[in-house]
């Protein structure tokens, strides 16, 4: 976490709490990055969002996150609990001359992967094992 505290004045880091969905868009958005140090999810709707919105996310390669994350492609994993890894990677992505750029690849590859008309036919096979596209 030193190495987050050596980071520009610049950056901000906010905990808003409680807000409407709206104004959680409009916090995501203005983020260049997003950090995830949750431990026991399976697969983290905080995360698609925010690198559908282009946010390139670093997390723990544990639970489900390597199922959303391509390390390198929309964001990056990180190590079992290793905070200092988590904290230098940020801080990587937050001064790379190529952030805008991997900002943009993070929205086009998580929106590709995750695009309804991919993932809807996946769902409905679990859901209603009698499913097909074929009626």
């Amino acid at each position: 976490m030193e190495r987050l505290k050596q980071h520009e004045a610049k950056t901000q880091i906010l905990l808003p709490g409680q807000v409407s969905y709206n104004k959680h868009i409009q916090y995501v958005k203005a983020c260049d990055i997003a950090v995830s140090p949750a431990l026991m999810e399976n697969f983290s709707m905080a995360i698609v969002e925010a690198a559908s919105l282009g946010l390139p996310v670093v997390a723990f390669k544990r639970g489900g996150n390597a199922d959303i994350i391509d390390d390198g492609e929309n964001g990056f994993l990180v190590g079992g609990l290793d905070v200092d890894a988590m904290a230098r990677r940020s801080a990587e992505i937050l001064n790379s001359p190529e952030l805008s750029k991997q900002k943009r690849q993070t929205e086009k590859y998580t929106r590709t992967k995750f695009a309804t008309e991919k993932v809807l036919d996946q769902y409905l096979r679990v859901l209603v094992p009698q499913w097909s596209q074929s009626g």
